[in-house]
């Protein structure tokens, strides 16, 4: 039976077949084109999530230039005054609304405690003090430690009074404040409750930790903390309210915050902000690779940024193209005729989808650049050749060209070549690094330089690959121009003060004076550098002369009460021990309050001023003493003219009784004694006129033990019967060259001296020694004023006492005029030894102290020659008879009768006359008449030289002989001109007289 094939089954067959491959192939597209559209809904999710990062990076960095901002304003500055760091931190808060509070932690030494304590209380009207967070959580009284963490500044103040003096080393965040300190640079802690923050609702916030060093010079001490305490979840979500987070579930988390888990730090979903609600979010899965993650350096903490993607952004996302792809395939299969239609009504669907898809990613493109374009830094986006291919209108400013001439060109068609070379030799270390890195770069354009800090780093595809180079940069040209402006200033400020005279410095007005600044000029003016000032090794007070101190500081503390100007003078003590006179002059400041903060000035080394001054001083006593000592020559030499007038009485008159006294007469004896007497006070009135400068003592070789035994022969009856005198005398002493005289002078004002120490006391005893010995310089250091004298032989004269003895200040006085511990002085005393001893070039040696009486000694040159015979009566013989006429002229009547009548008992016609004028009167009436003139040197009217004058005028022949009180020496040189033929020193003796006059007229 022959086979027969239906044609219905086998149409059935094909149609199934058809049917069956139409649908696999509808199958397959439809598969195809579902998997195509999620690929383009997570790429679309990717391009969101990146841009989502990239903002996050770029607010947080914001945030992170703010705090260096904060501590660049104060970098340099010796001390931060609250008021600076309000106004600085009040126009950071308002820039940025995720600020809690912006805070000053300062590291201060226990020393440093109360006086911090003290000045923050004055300054903020309130107690101030260091409070530490106990067991319970409380803040209490902070223990005594080696160190502190104060918390002393903060803004906003309101609200955060309490946090003032909170010692943060037993805070949360003391561990990153130690890393900030070890390391040097920014810490941010982990998420922490703030304190002013309650409620379920409450937000946590991180702190930037920023170490602040003492100047600007990176490896100086760190002196504190700049912290920023930012709401963290106002911080994150500002990158948010920035840019859609449409289709973005995002999740930023800390790995490092101790726990178990990773802690939640924001989340928005979509949008919303699920934790400021208070509501439970559930952690996205930490390894899904259709996941976007990314990581947050920042102060040394990551922080873990997860986006996925919003599953009802996804269901939005996905179109009905499969389906209808899979219908239009059946539709085919079943009816071509409707194919061809289905087919340009799919095409027309895909169209407009891919338009609004194109408008979408458009205004995405378009917001994003709005975003780089109000951005303040210069943002730039490279290829791999350097050519740019996204910039912001920052960018075009700096370039000063549209955005269309500068895409596709490099740095080499913008810059200068230099600085080009170096933008692409930076931009290939970043590349080749493939990580973020930092510059400071300097570009010209259009004569304009400007300097900017670039971050720059790679943009990295799918494959983990770089495709791009993105640049963020911030021009810092004004703040470099600031810095150094302000370099300069300081320069010049240092330079100045380095050339005045002196030192300038600003201290505390504490005990110990401690400095805040000092000048180079402390070197010089201490022996210290200044930096041991301001380190504390060293301190003005300390080097201030005790002495001085308290009045150092009642000066300035005066000064500081009536708030003016200060300037007083003390001494210091430099490192080499040497004293020093210091000029200071200065003013206090104070802060709004009142209270004094420190003071400043300048101190100037016046000490040659001082010593020129204590000279002027010595100058001036020095003429005021020579002074005295002209005007008591003055005195002395007309108290010695007057009483040598009288002596010369005494003695003629003695003269003329013993002619008519018989030898044998008792009374002879008497007027022996008269006579002595007399010539004793005729050698006291020779000293006088010395002392005066009108007489010249002689000098000769003197025995001194026989001048000490005739001398002291006339004072056992002057010193009291209390005092025992012994004499002590070596009669084989050599000669000494000297004037009897003033030796004899010497010789009374000791033993005088002595019996005045003595007084009333019974038992006193004085001995006057004479020795000889050698004297050598080791001698002479210990004589008084230290004389330099010739080493050799010396004659020694030593008077000792057991009287009451002087202390110091006593002996340094005793050889002043006049001076003298009695009620009553007796003259030259003292003085009138020291000025004789010197002029015979000896030595003068004291000793004596308080009840145990004193010693005088003197050593006077040994010369050589037989010693003058002592002094003796002169010869009573009587002398041959006078024949002439003598004219005597003296305005002394005693003198003038007296003479007068010695010379008509030895036979000479007299002619007396009372003063000069009645000489020349009595002359011209009887010159023929006259033999021999006698004249006085010293008369009232016309004088003895103004007569001598008048006489050679009248061309007198007659000899003619002067009578003086002066020496024959100086007299004679003044009057040997006029015509003198002879001289007699008054007061003179009868005898010398008459054998002078006699000479003559023979």
């Amino acid at each position: 039976m022959p086979r027969f094939v239906f044609p219905f089954t086998s149409r059935r067959g094909t149609l199934g077949l058809i049917v069956l491959l139409g649908s696999l192939l509808s199958l397959l597209v439809w598969h195809h084109a579902r998997v195509s559209e999620r690929g383009r809904i997570h790429a679309e999710f990717l391009r969101r999530a990146q841009a989502q990062a990239s903002l996050a990076h770029q607010r947080l960095l914001l945030y992170e230039e703010m705090v260096y901002s904060l501590r660049g304003a104060f970098v340099g500055q010796n001390e931060v005054s609250r008021l600076e760091f309000s106004h600085v931190t009040r126009e950071l808060l308002e820039r940025h609304t995720g600020v809690q509070a912006l805070e000053w932690v300062q590291i201060v030494k226990d020393e440093e405690r109360d006086a911090l304590e003290k000045m923050a209380s004055s300054e903020l009207g309130r107690p101030f003090n260091f409070k530490h967070r106990n067991e319970a959580g409380e803040l209490t009284v902070a223990p005594r430690a080696e160190e502190y963490f104060v918390l002393t500044y903060i803004e906003p103040l309101i609200g955060n009074e309490p946090a003032l003096g909170y010692d943060l080393t037993s805070a949360p965040t003391a561990h990153e404040m130690a890393a900030a300190r070890r390391e040097r640079k920014l810490q941010v802690s982990r998420a922490i409750r703030l304190v002013q923050s309650t409620g379920p609702t409450s937000e946590a916030g991180v702190i930037f930790i920023l170490p602040v060093f003492k100047g600007s010079v990176e490896n100086s001490p760190v002196v504190g903390f700049v912290e920023s305490v930012f709401r963290v979840q106002t911080m994150l979500s500002q990158a948010h309210h920035l840019s859609s987070s449409e289709g973005l579930r995002s999740f930023y988390l800390d790995h490092e915050s101790g726990t178990a888990l990773p802690t939640l730090l924001y989340a928005n979903l979509a949008g919303q902000e699920p934790l400021r609600d208070g509501l439970r979010v559930e952690l996205p899965s930490f390894d899904n690779p259709n996941d976007f993650s990314d990581t947050i350096e920042i102060g040394g903490r990551q922080w873990a940024l997860i986006i996925t993607m919003d599953p009802a952004w996804a269901r939005r996302q996905n179109s009905s193209q499969p389906a209808l792809m899979l219908g239009a395939g059946i539709a085919i299969t079943l009816l071509l005729a409707l194919f061809i239609n289905s087919l340009l009504q799919h095409t027309d669907r895909v169209e407009r989808a891919v338009a609004v898809r194109t408008a979408q990613l458009r205004e995405n493109e378009a917001r994003f650049q709005s975003i780089l374009d109000h951005s303040p830094a210069l943002i730039f986006v490279k290829d791999l050749a350097g050519g740019y291919v996204l910039l912001n209108q920052q960018f075009e400013k700096l370039c000063a060209r549209p955005c269309a001439a500068i895409k596709g060109r490099t740095d080499r068609d913008l810059f200068p070549s230099a600085q080009a070379e170096t933008h692409l030799a930076n931009d290939r270390q970043v590349l080749a690094a493939g990580r973020p890195m930092e510059f400071e770069e300097v570009t010209e354009v259009n004569g304009k330089t400007i300097t900017c800090i670039v971050q720059k780093f790679p943009l990295l595809n799918a494959e983990g690959q770089p495709y791009a180079l993105c640049g963020i940069a911030t021009d810092i040209t004004e703040r470099k121009q600031a810095e150094l402006e302000l370099q300069e200033k300081r320069r010049q400020l240092s330079n100045l003060i380095s050339q005045l005279p002196g030192a300038a410095f600003r201290c505390l007005f504490d005990e110990k004076l401690t400095a805040l600044f000092a000048s180079e000029g402390m070197l010089q003016l201490t022996g210290y550098a200044a930096d041991e000032f301001t380190s504390g090794r060293v301190h003005m007070a300390s080097l201030t002369v005790p002495a001085d101190r308290p009045m150092v500081r009642r000066a300035v503390g005066m000064a500081i009460q009536e708030r003016r100007n200060f300037e007083t003078e003390y001494r210091i003590t430099q490192r080499d021990g040497q004293e020093k006179w210091l000029l200071v002059r200065g003013r206090p400041f104070y802060d709004e309050s009142g209270v004094i903060r420190f003071i400043e000035g300048l101190a100037i080394d016046v000490t040659a001023l001082k010593h020129a001054e204590a000279e002027k001083i010595a100058f001036e006593r020095n003429l005021q003493e020579t002074q005295k000592l002209e005007s008591l020559g003055v005195l002395a030499g007309g108290i010695a003219h007057d009483f040598n007038n009288l002596l010369t009485a005494i003695l003629g008159y003695a003269s003329l009784l013993r002619y008519t006294v018989p030898p044998a007469d008792s009374s002879n004896a008497h007027l022996e004694q008269i006579e002595n007497a007399a010539r004793r006070a005729a050698d006291l009135c020779s000293q006088m006129l010395a002392y005066a400068g009108k007489g010249k003592l002689s000098s000769g070789p003197i025995d001194l033990s026989l001048l000490v035994r005739d001398t002291t022969s006339l004072l056992e009856v002057s010193i009291g019967k209390q005092c025992e005198l012994t004499l002590q005398l070596d009669d084989a002493l050599p000669p000494i060259l000297g004037d009897a005289t003033q030796l004899r002078q010497i010789v009374m004002n000791l033993v005088i001296n002595g019996a005045d120490a003595i007084g009333e006391r019974t038992g006193g005893k004085i001995t006057v020694t004479t020795f000889s010995r050698h004297a050598d310089a080791a001698v002479f250091r210990s004589a008084l004023h230290q004389p330099k004298l010739t080493p050799g032989p010396y004659v020694g004269l030593e008077v000792r006492d057991n009287g009451c003895g002087m202390p110091a200040e006593t002996i340094a006085r005793i050889f002043e005029p006049f001076f003298t511990t009695k009620f009553s002085g007796r003259g030259l005393g003292l003085s009138a030894v020291l000025g004789i001893v010197q002029s015979h070039h000896g030595a003068l040696f004291i000793e004596s102290q308080p009840n145990q009486g004193s010693t005088f000694r003197l050593l006077l040159p040994a010369a050589s020659g037989a010693p003058a015979e002592s002094a003796k009566s002169k010869s009573t013989t009587t002398p041959q008879s006078l024949r002439g006429t003598i004219l005597v002229a003296d305005d002394e009547e005693t003198v003038r009768l007296m003479v007068g009548k010695v010379l008509r008992q030895h036979g000479a016609i007299v002619l007396l006359a009372e003063n000069g004028s009645q000489a020349l009167e009595i002359y011209r009436q009887q010159q023929d008449q006259i033999d021999l003139i006698l004249l006085d040197l010293t008369m009232p009217g016309l004088s003895g030289e103004e007569i001598l004058l008048q006489l050679k005028q009248l061309k007198a022949r007659q000899k003619i002989v002067l009578m003086s009180g002066y020496s024959e020496q100086e007299t004679m040189q003044r009057c040997a001109e006029l015509g003198v033929d002879g001289f007699i020193s008054k007061p003179f003796e009868i005898f010398t007289v008459i054998t002078k006059l006699q000479s003559l007229l023979s």
